[in-house]
């Protein structure tokens, strides 16, 4: 979920590389584009791994799978522990001919009213005020905007347990995979400068697609983003979809591949309060997916945790 489904990107992965294209897989992931950082830092050479093996994280019986996919003829998951998550995008918080630079306040009102029977947990997906890689003042204004959506939408609806998608905290990969500590210092100091954001929302969903063929470097970037986010204090349920960011121009739209993928489930169970799952927009649901594969054997893992 890039932005919201009328321009969000569509992600596949293949992990066809063969050993001879090694080289030249590396040097094409050179020049992919990389995830948003503050600063911004030059690309750099990714390294292909594999995944690591590793004993499974122990169930934590709070631990929350949520379901946020747009598949056609998906059919009712519920019942294997895969809770629905609404996330409510830009074109359902302006009135038409609204002005779309300041917040419309009666639409978050309309659009809480509209989620309150269907869970009190809900993801909104306004992308168009920054509040990294742009100047302070800018910064602090669009705070103020988000901060008065997220309070229209608790008046409307005080149960909503609410929270912006990728804004909180600053979404950095290579800060998180390098940890070099005047890095992670100023990286730290621009996530406490959310905290009058954080103020505003129940709950913190950091995103973290993945964008190169790095395994251990993802789940580097996944821990320290998460470790982030747990400092607004607040429960941190991170965005996860199963297919490469299309920044990666080799990878882009292709499928993570399984095993990867139940690598990133379990750093979540490990590290986070629960995991919201996206994509399909568009796509016809498919019970034979490598991804679904792995996420109903991990949902049946969690509810058995639960008994």
């Amino acid at each position: 979920m890039k932005t919201s489904p009328q321009t969000s990107p569509r992600l596949r992965l293949s992990r066809s590389a063969l050993l001879p294209a090694a080289c030249l897989l590396c040097l094409a992931l050179a020049a992919a584009a990389q995830a948003a950082q503050p600063g911004g830092n030059s690309l750099r050479m990714v390294v292909v791994k594999p995944v690591a093996a590793q004993a499974a994280p122990v169930v934590n019986k709070d631990f929350v799978v949520f379901d946020s996919t747009l598949f056609k003829r998906k059919p009712d998951l519920r019942p294997l522990g895969f809770v629905p998550l609404n996330m409510v995008y830009e074109a359902e918080l302006w009135r038409p001919g609204s002005n779309h630079d300041e917040p419309d306040l009666e639409a978050a009102r309309k659009a809480a009213s509209k989620y309150k029977t269907l869970g009190d947990v809900l993801c909104v997906d306004i992308e168009r005020w920054r509040v990294f890689g742009v100047e302070p003042q800018l910064i602090q204004t669009n705070i103020r905007r988000l901060g008065a959506v997220a309070d229209a939408m608790h008046a409307a609806q005080p149960k909503l347990k609410l929270g912006y998608y990728l804004l909180l905290p600053v979404r950095d990969y290579w800060t998180g995979v390098e940890n070099k500590p005047e890095k992670m210092r100023a990286w730290a100091e621009a996530n406490d400068s959310l905290k009058g954001l954080a103020s505003h929302v129940d709950v913190i969903y950091p995103s973290l697609y993945t964008f190169y063929d790095d395994p251990e470097g993802w789940k580097k970037y996944a821990k320290a983003n998460i470790m982030e986010a747990k400092r607004y204090g607040k429960p941190v349920y991170p965005v996860l979809w199963y297919q490469y960011h299309d920044s990666n121009k080799l990878l882009g739209g292709k499928p993570v591949p399984a095993d990867v993928w139940r690598m990133q489930l379990e750093t979540c169970l490990e590290y986070a309060d629960g995991v919201v799952i996206w994509g399909g927009y568009k796509e016809l649901w498919s019970e034979e997916a490598g991804w679904w594969k792995e996420t109903k054997a991990f949902l049946a893992r969690i509810e058995a945790g639960k008994r």
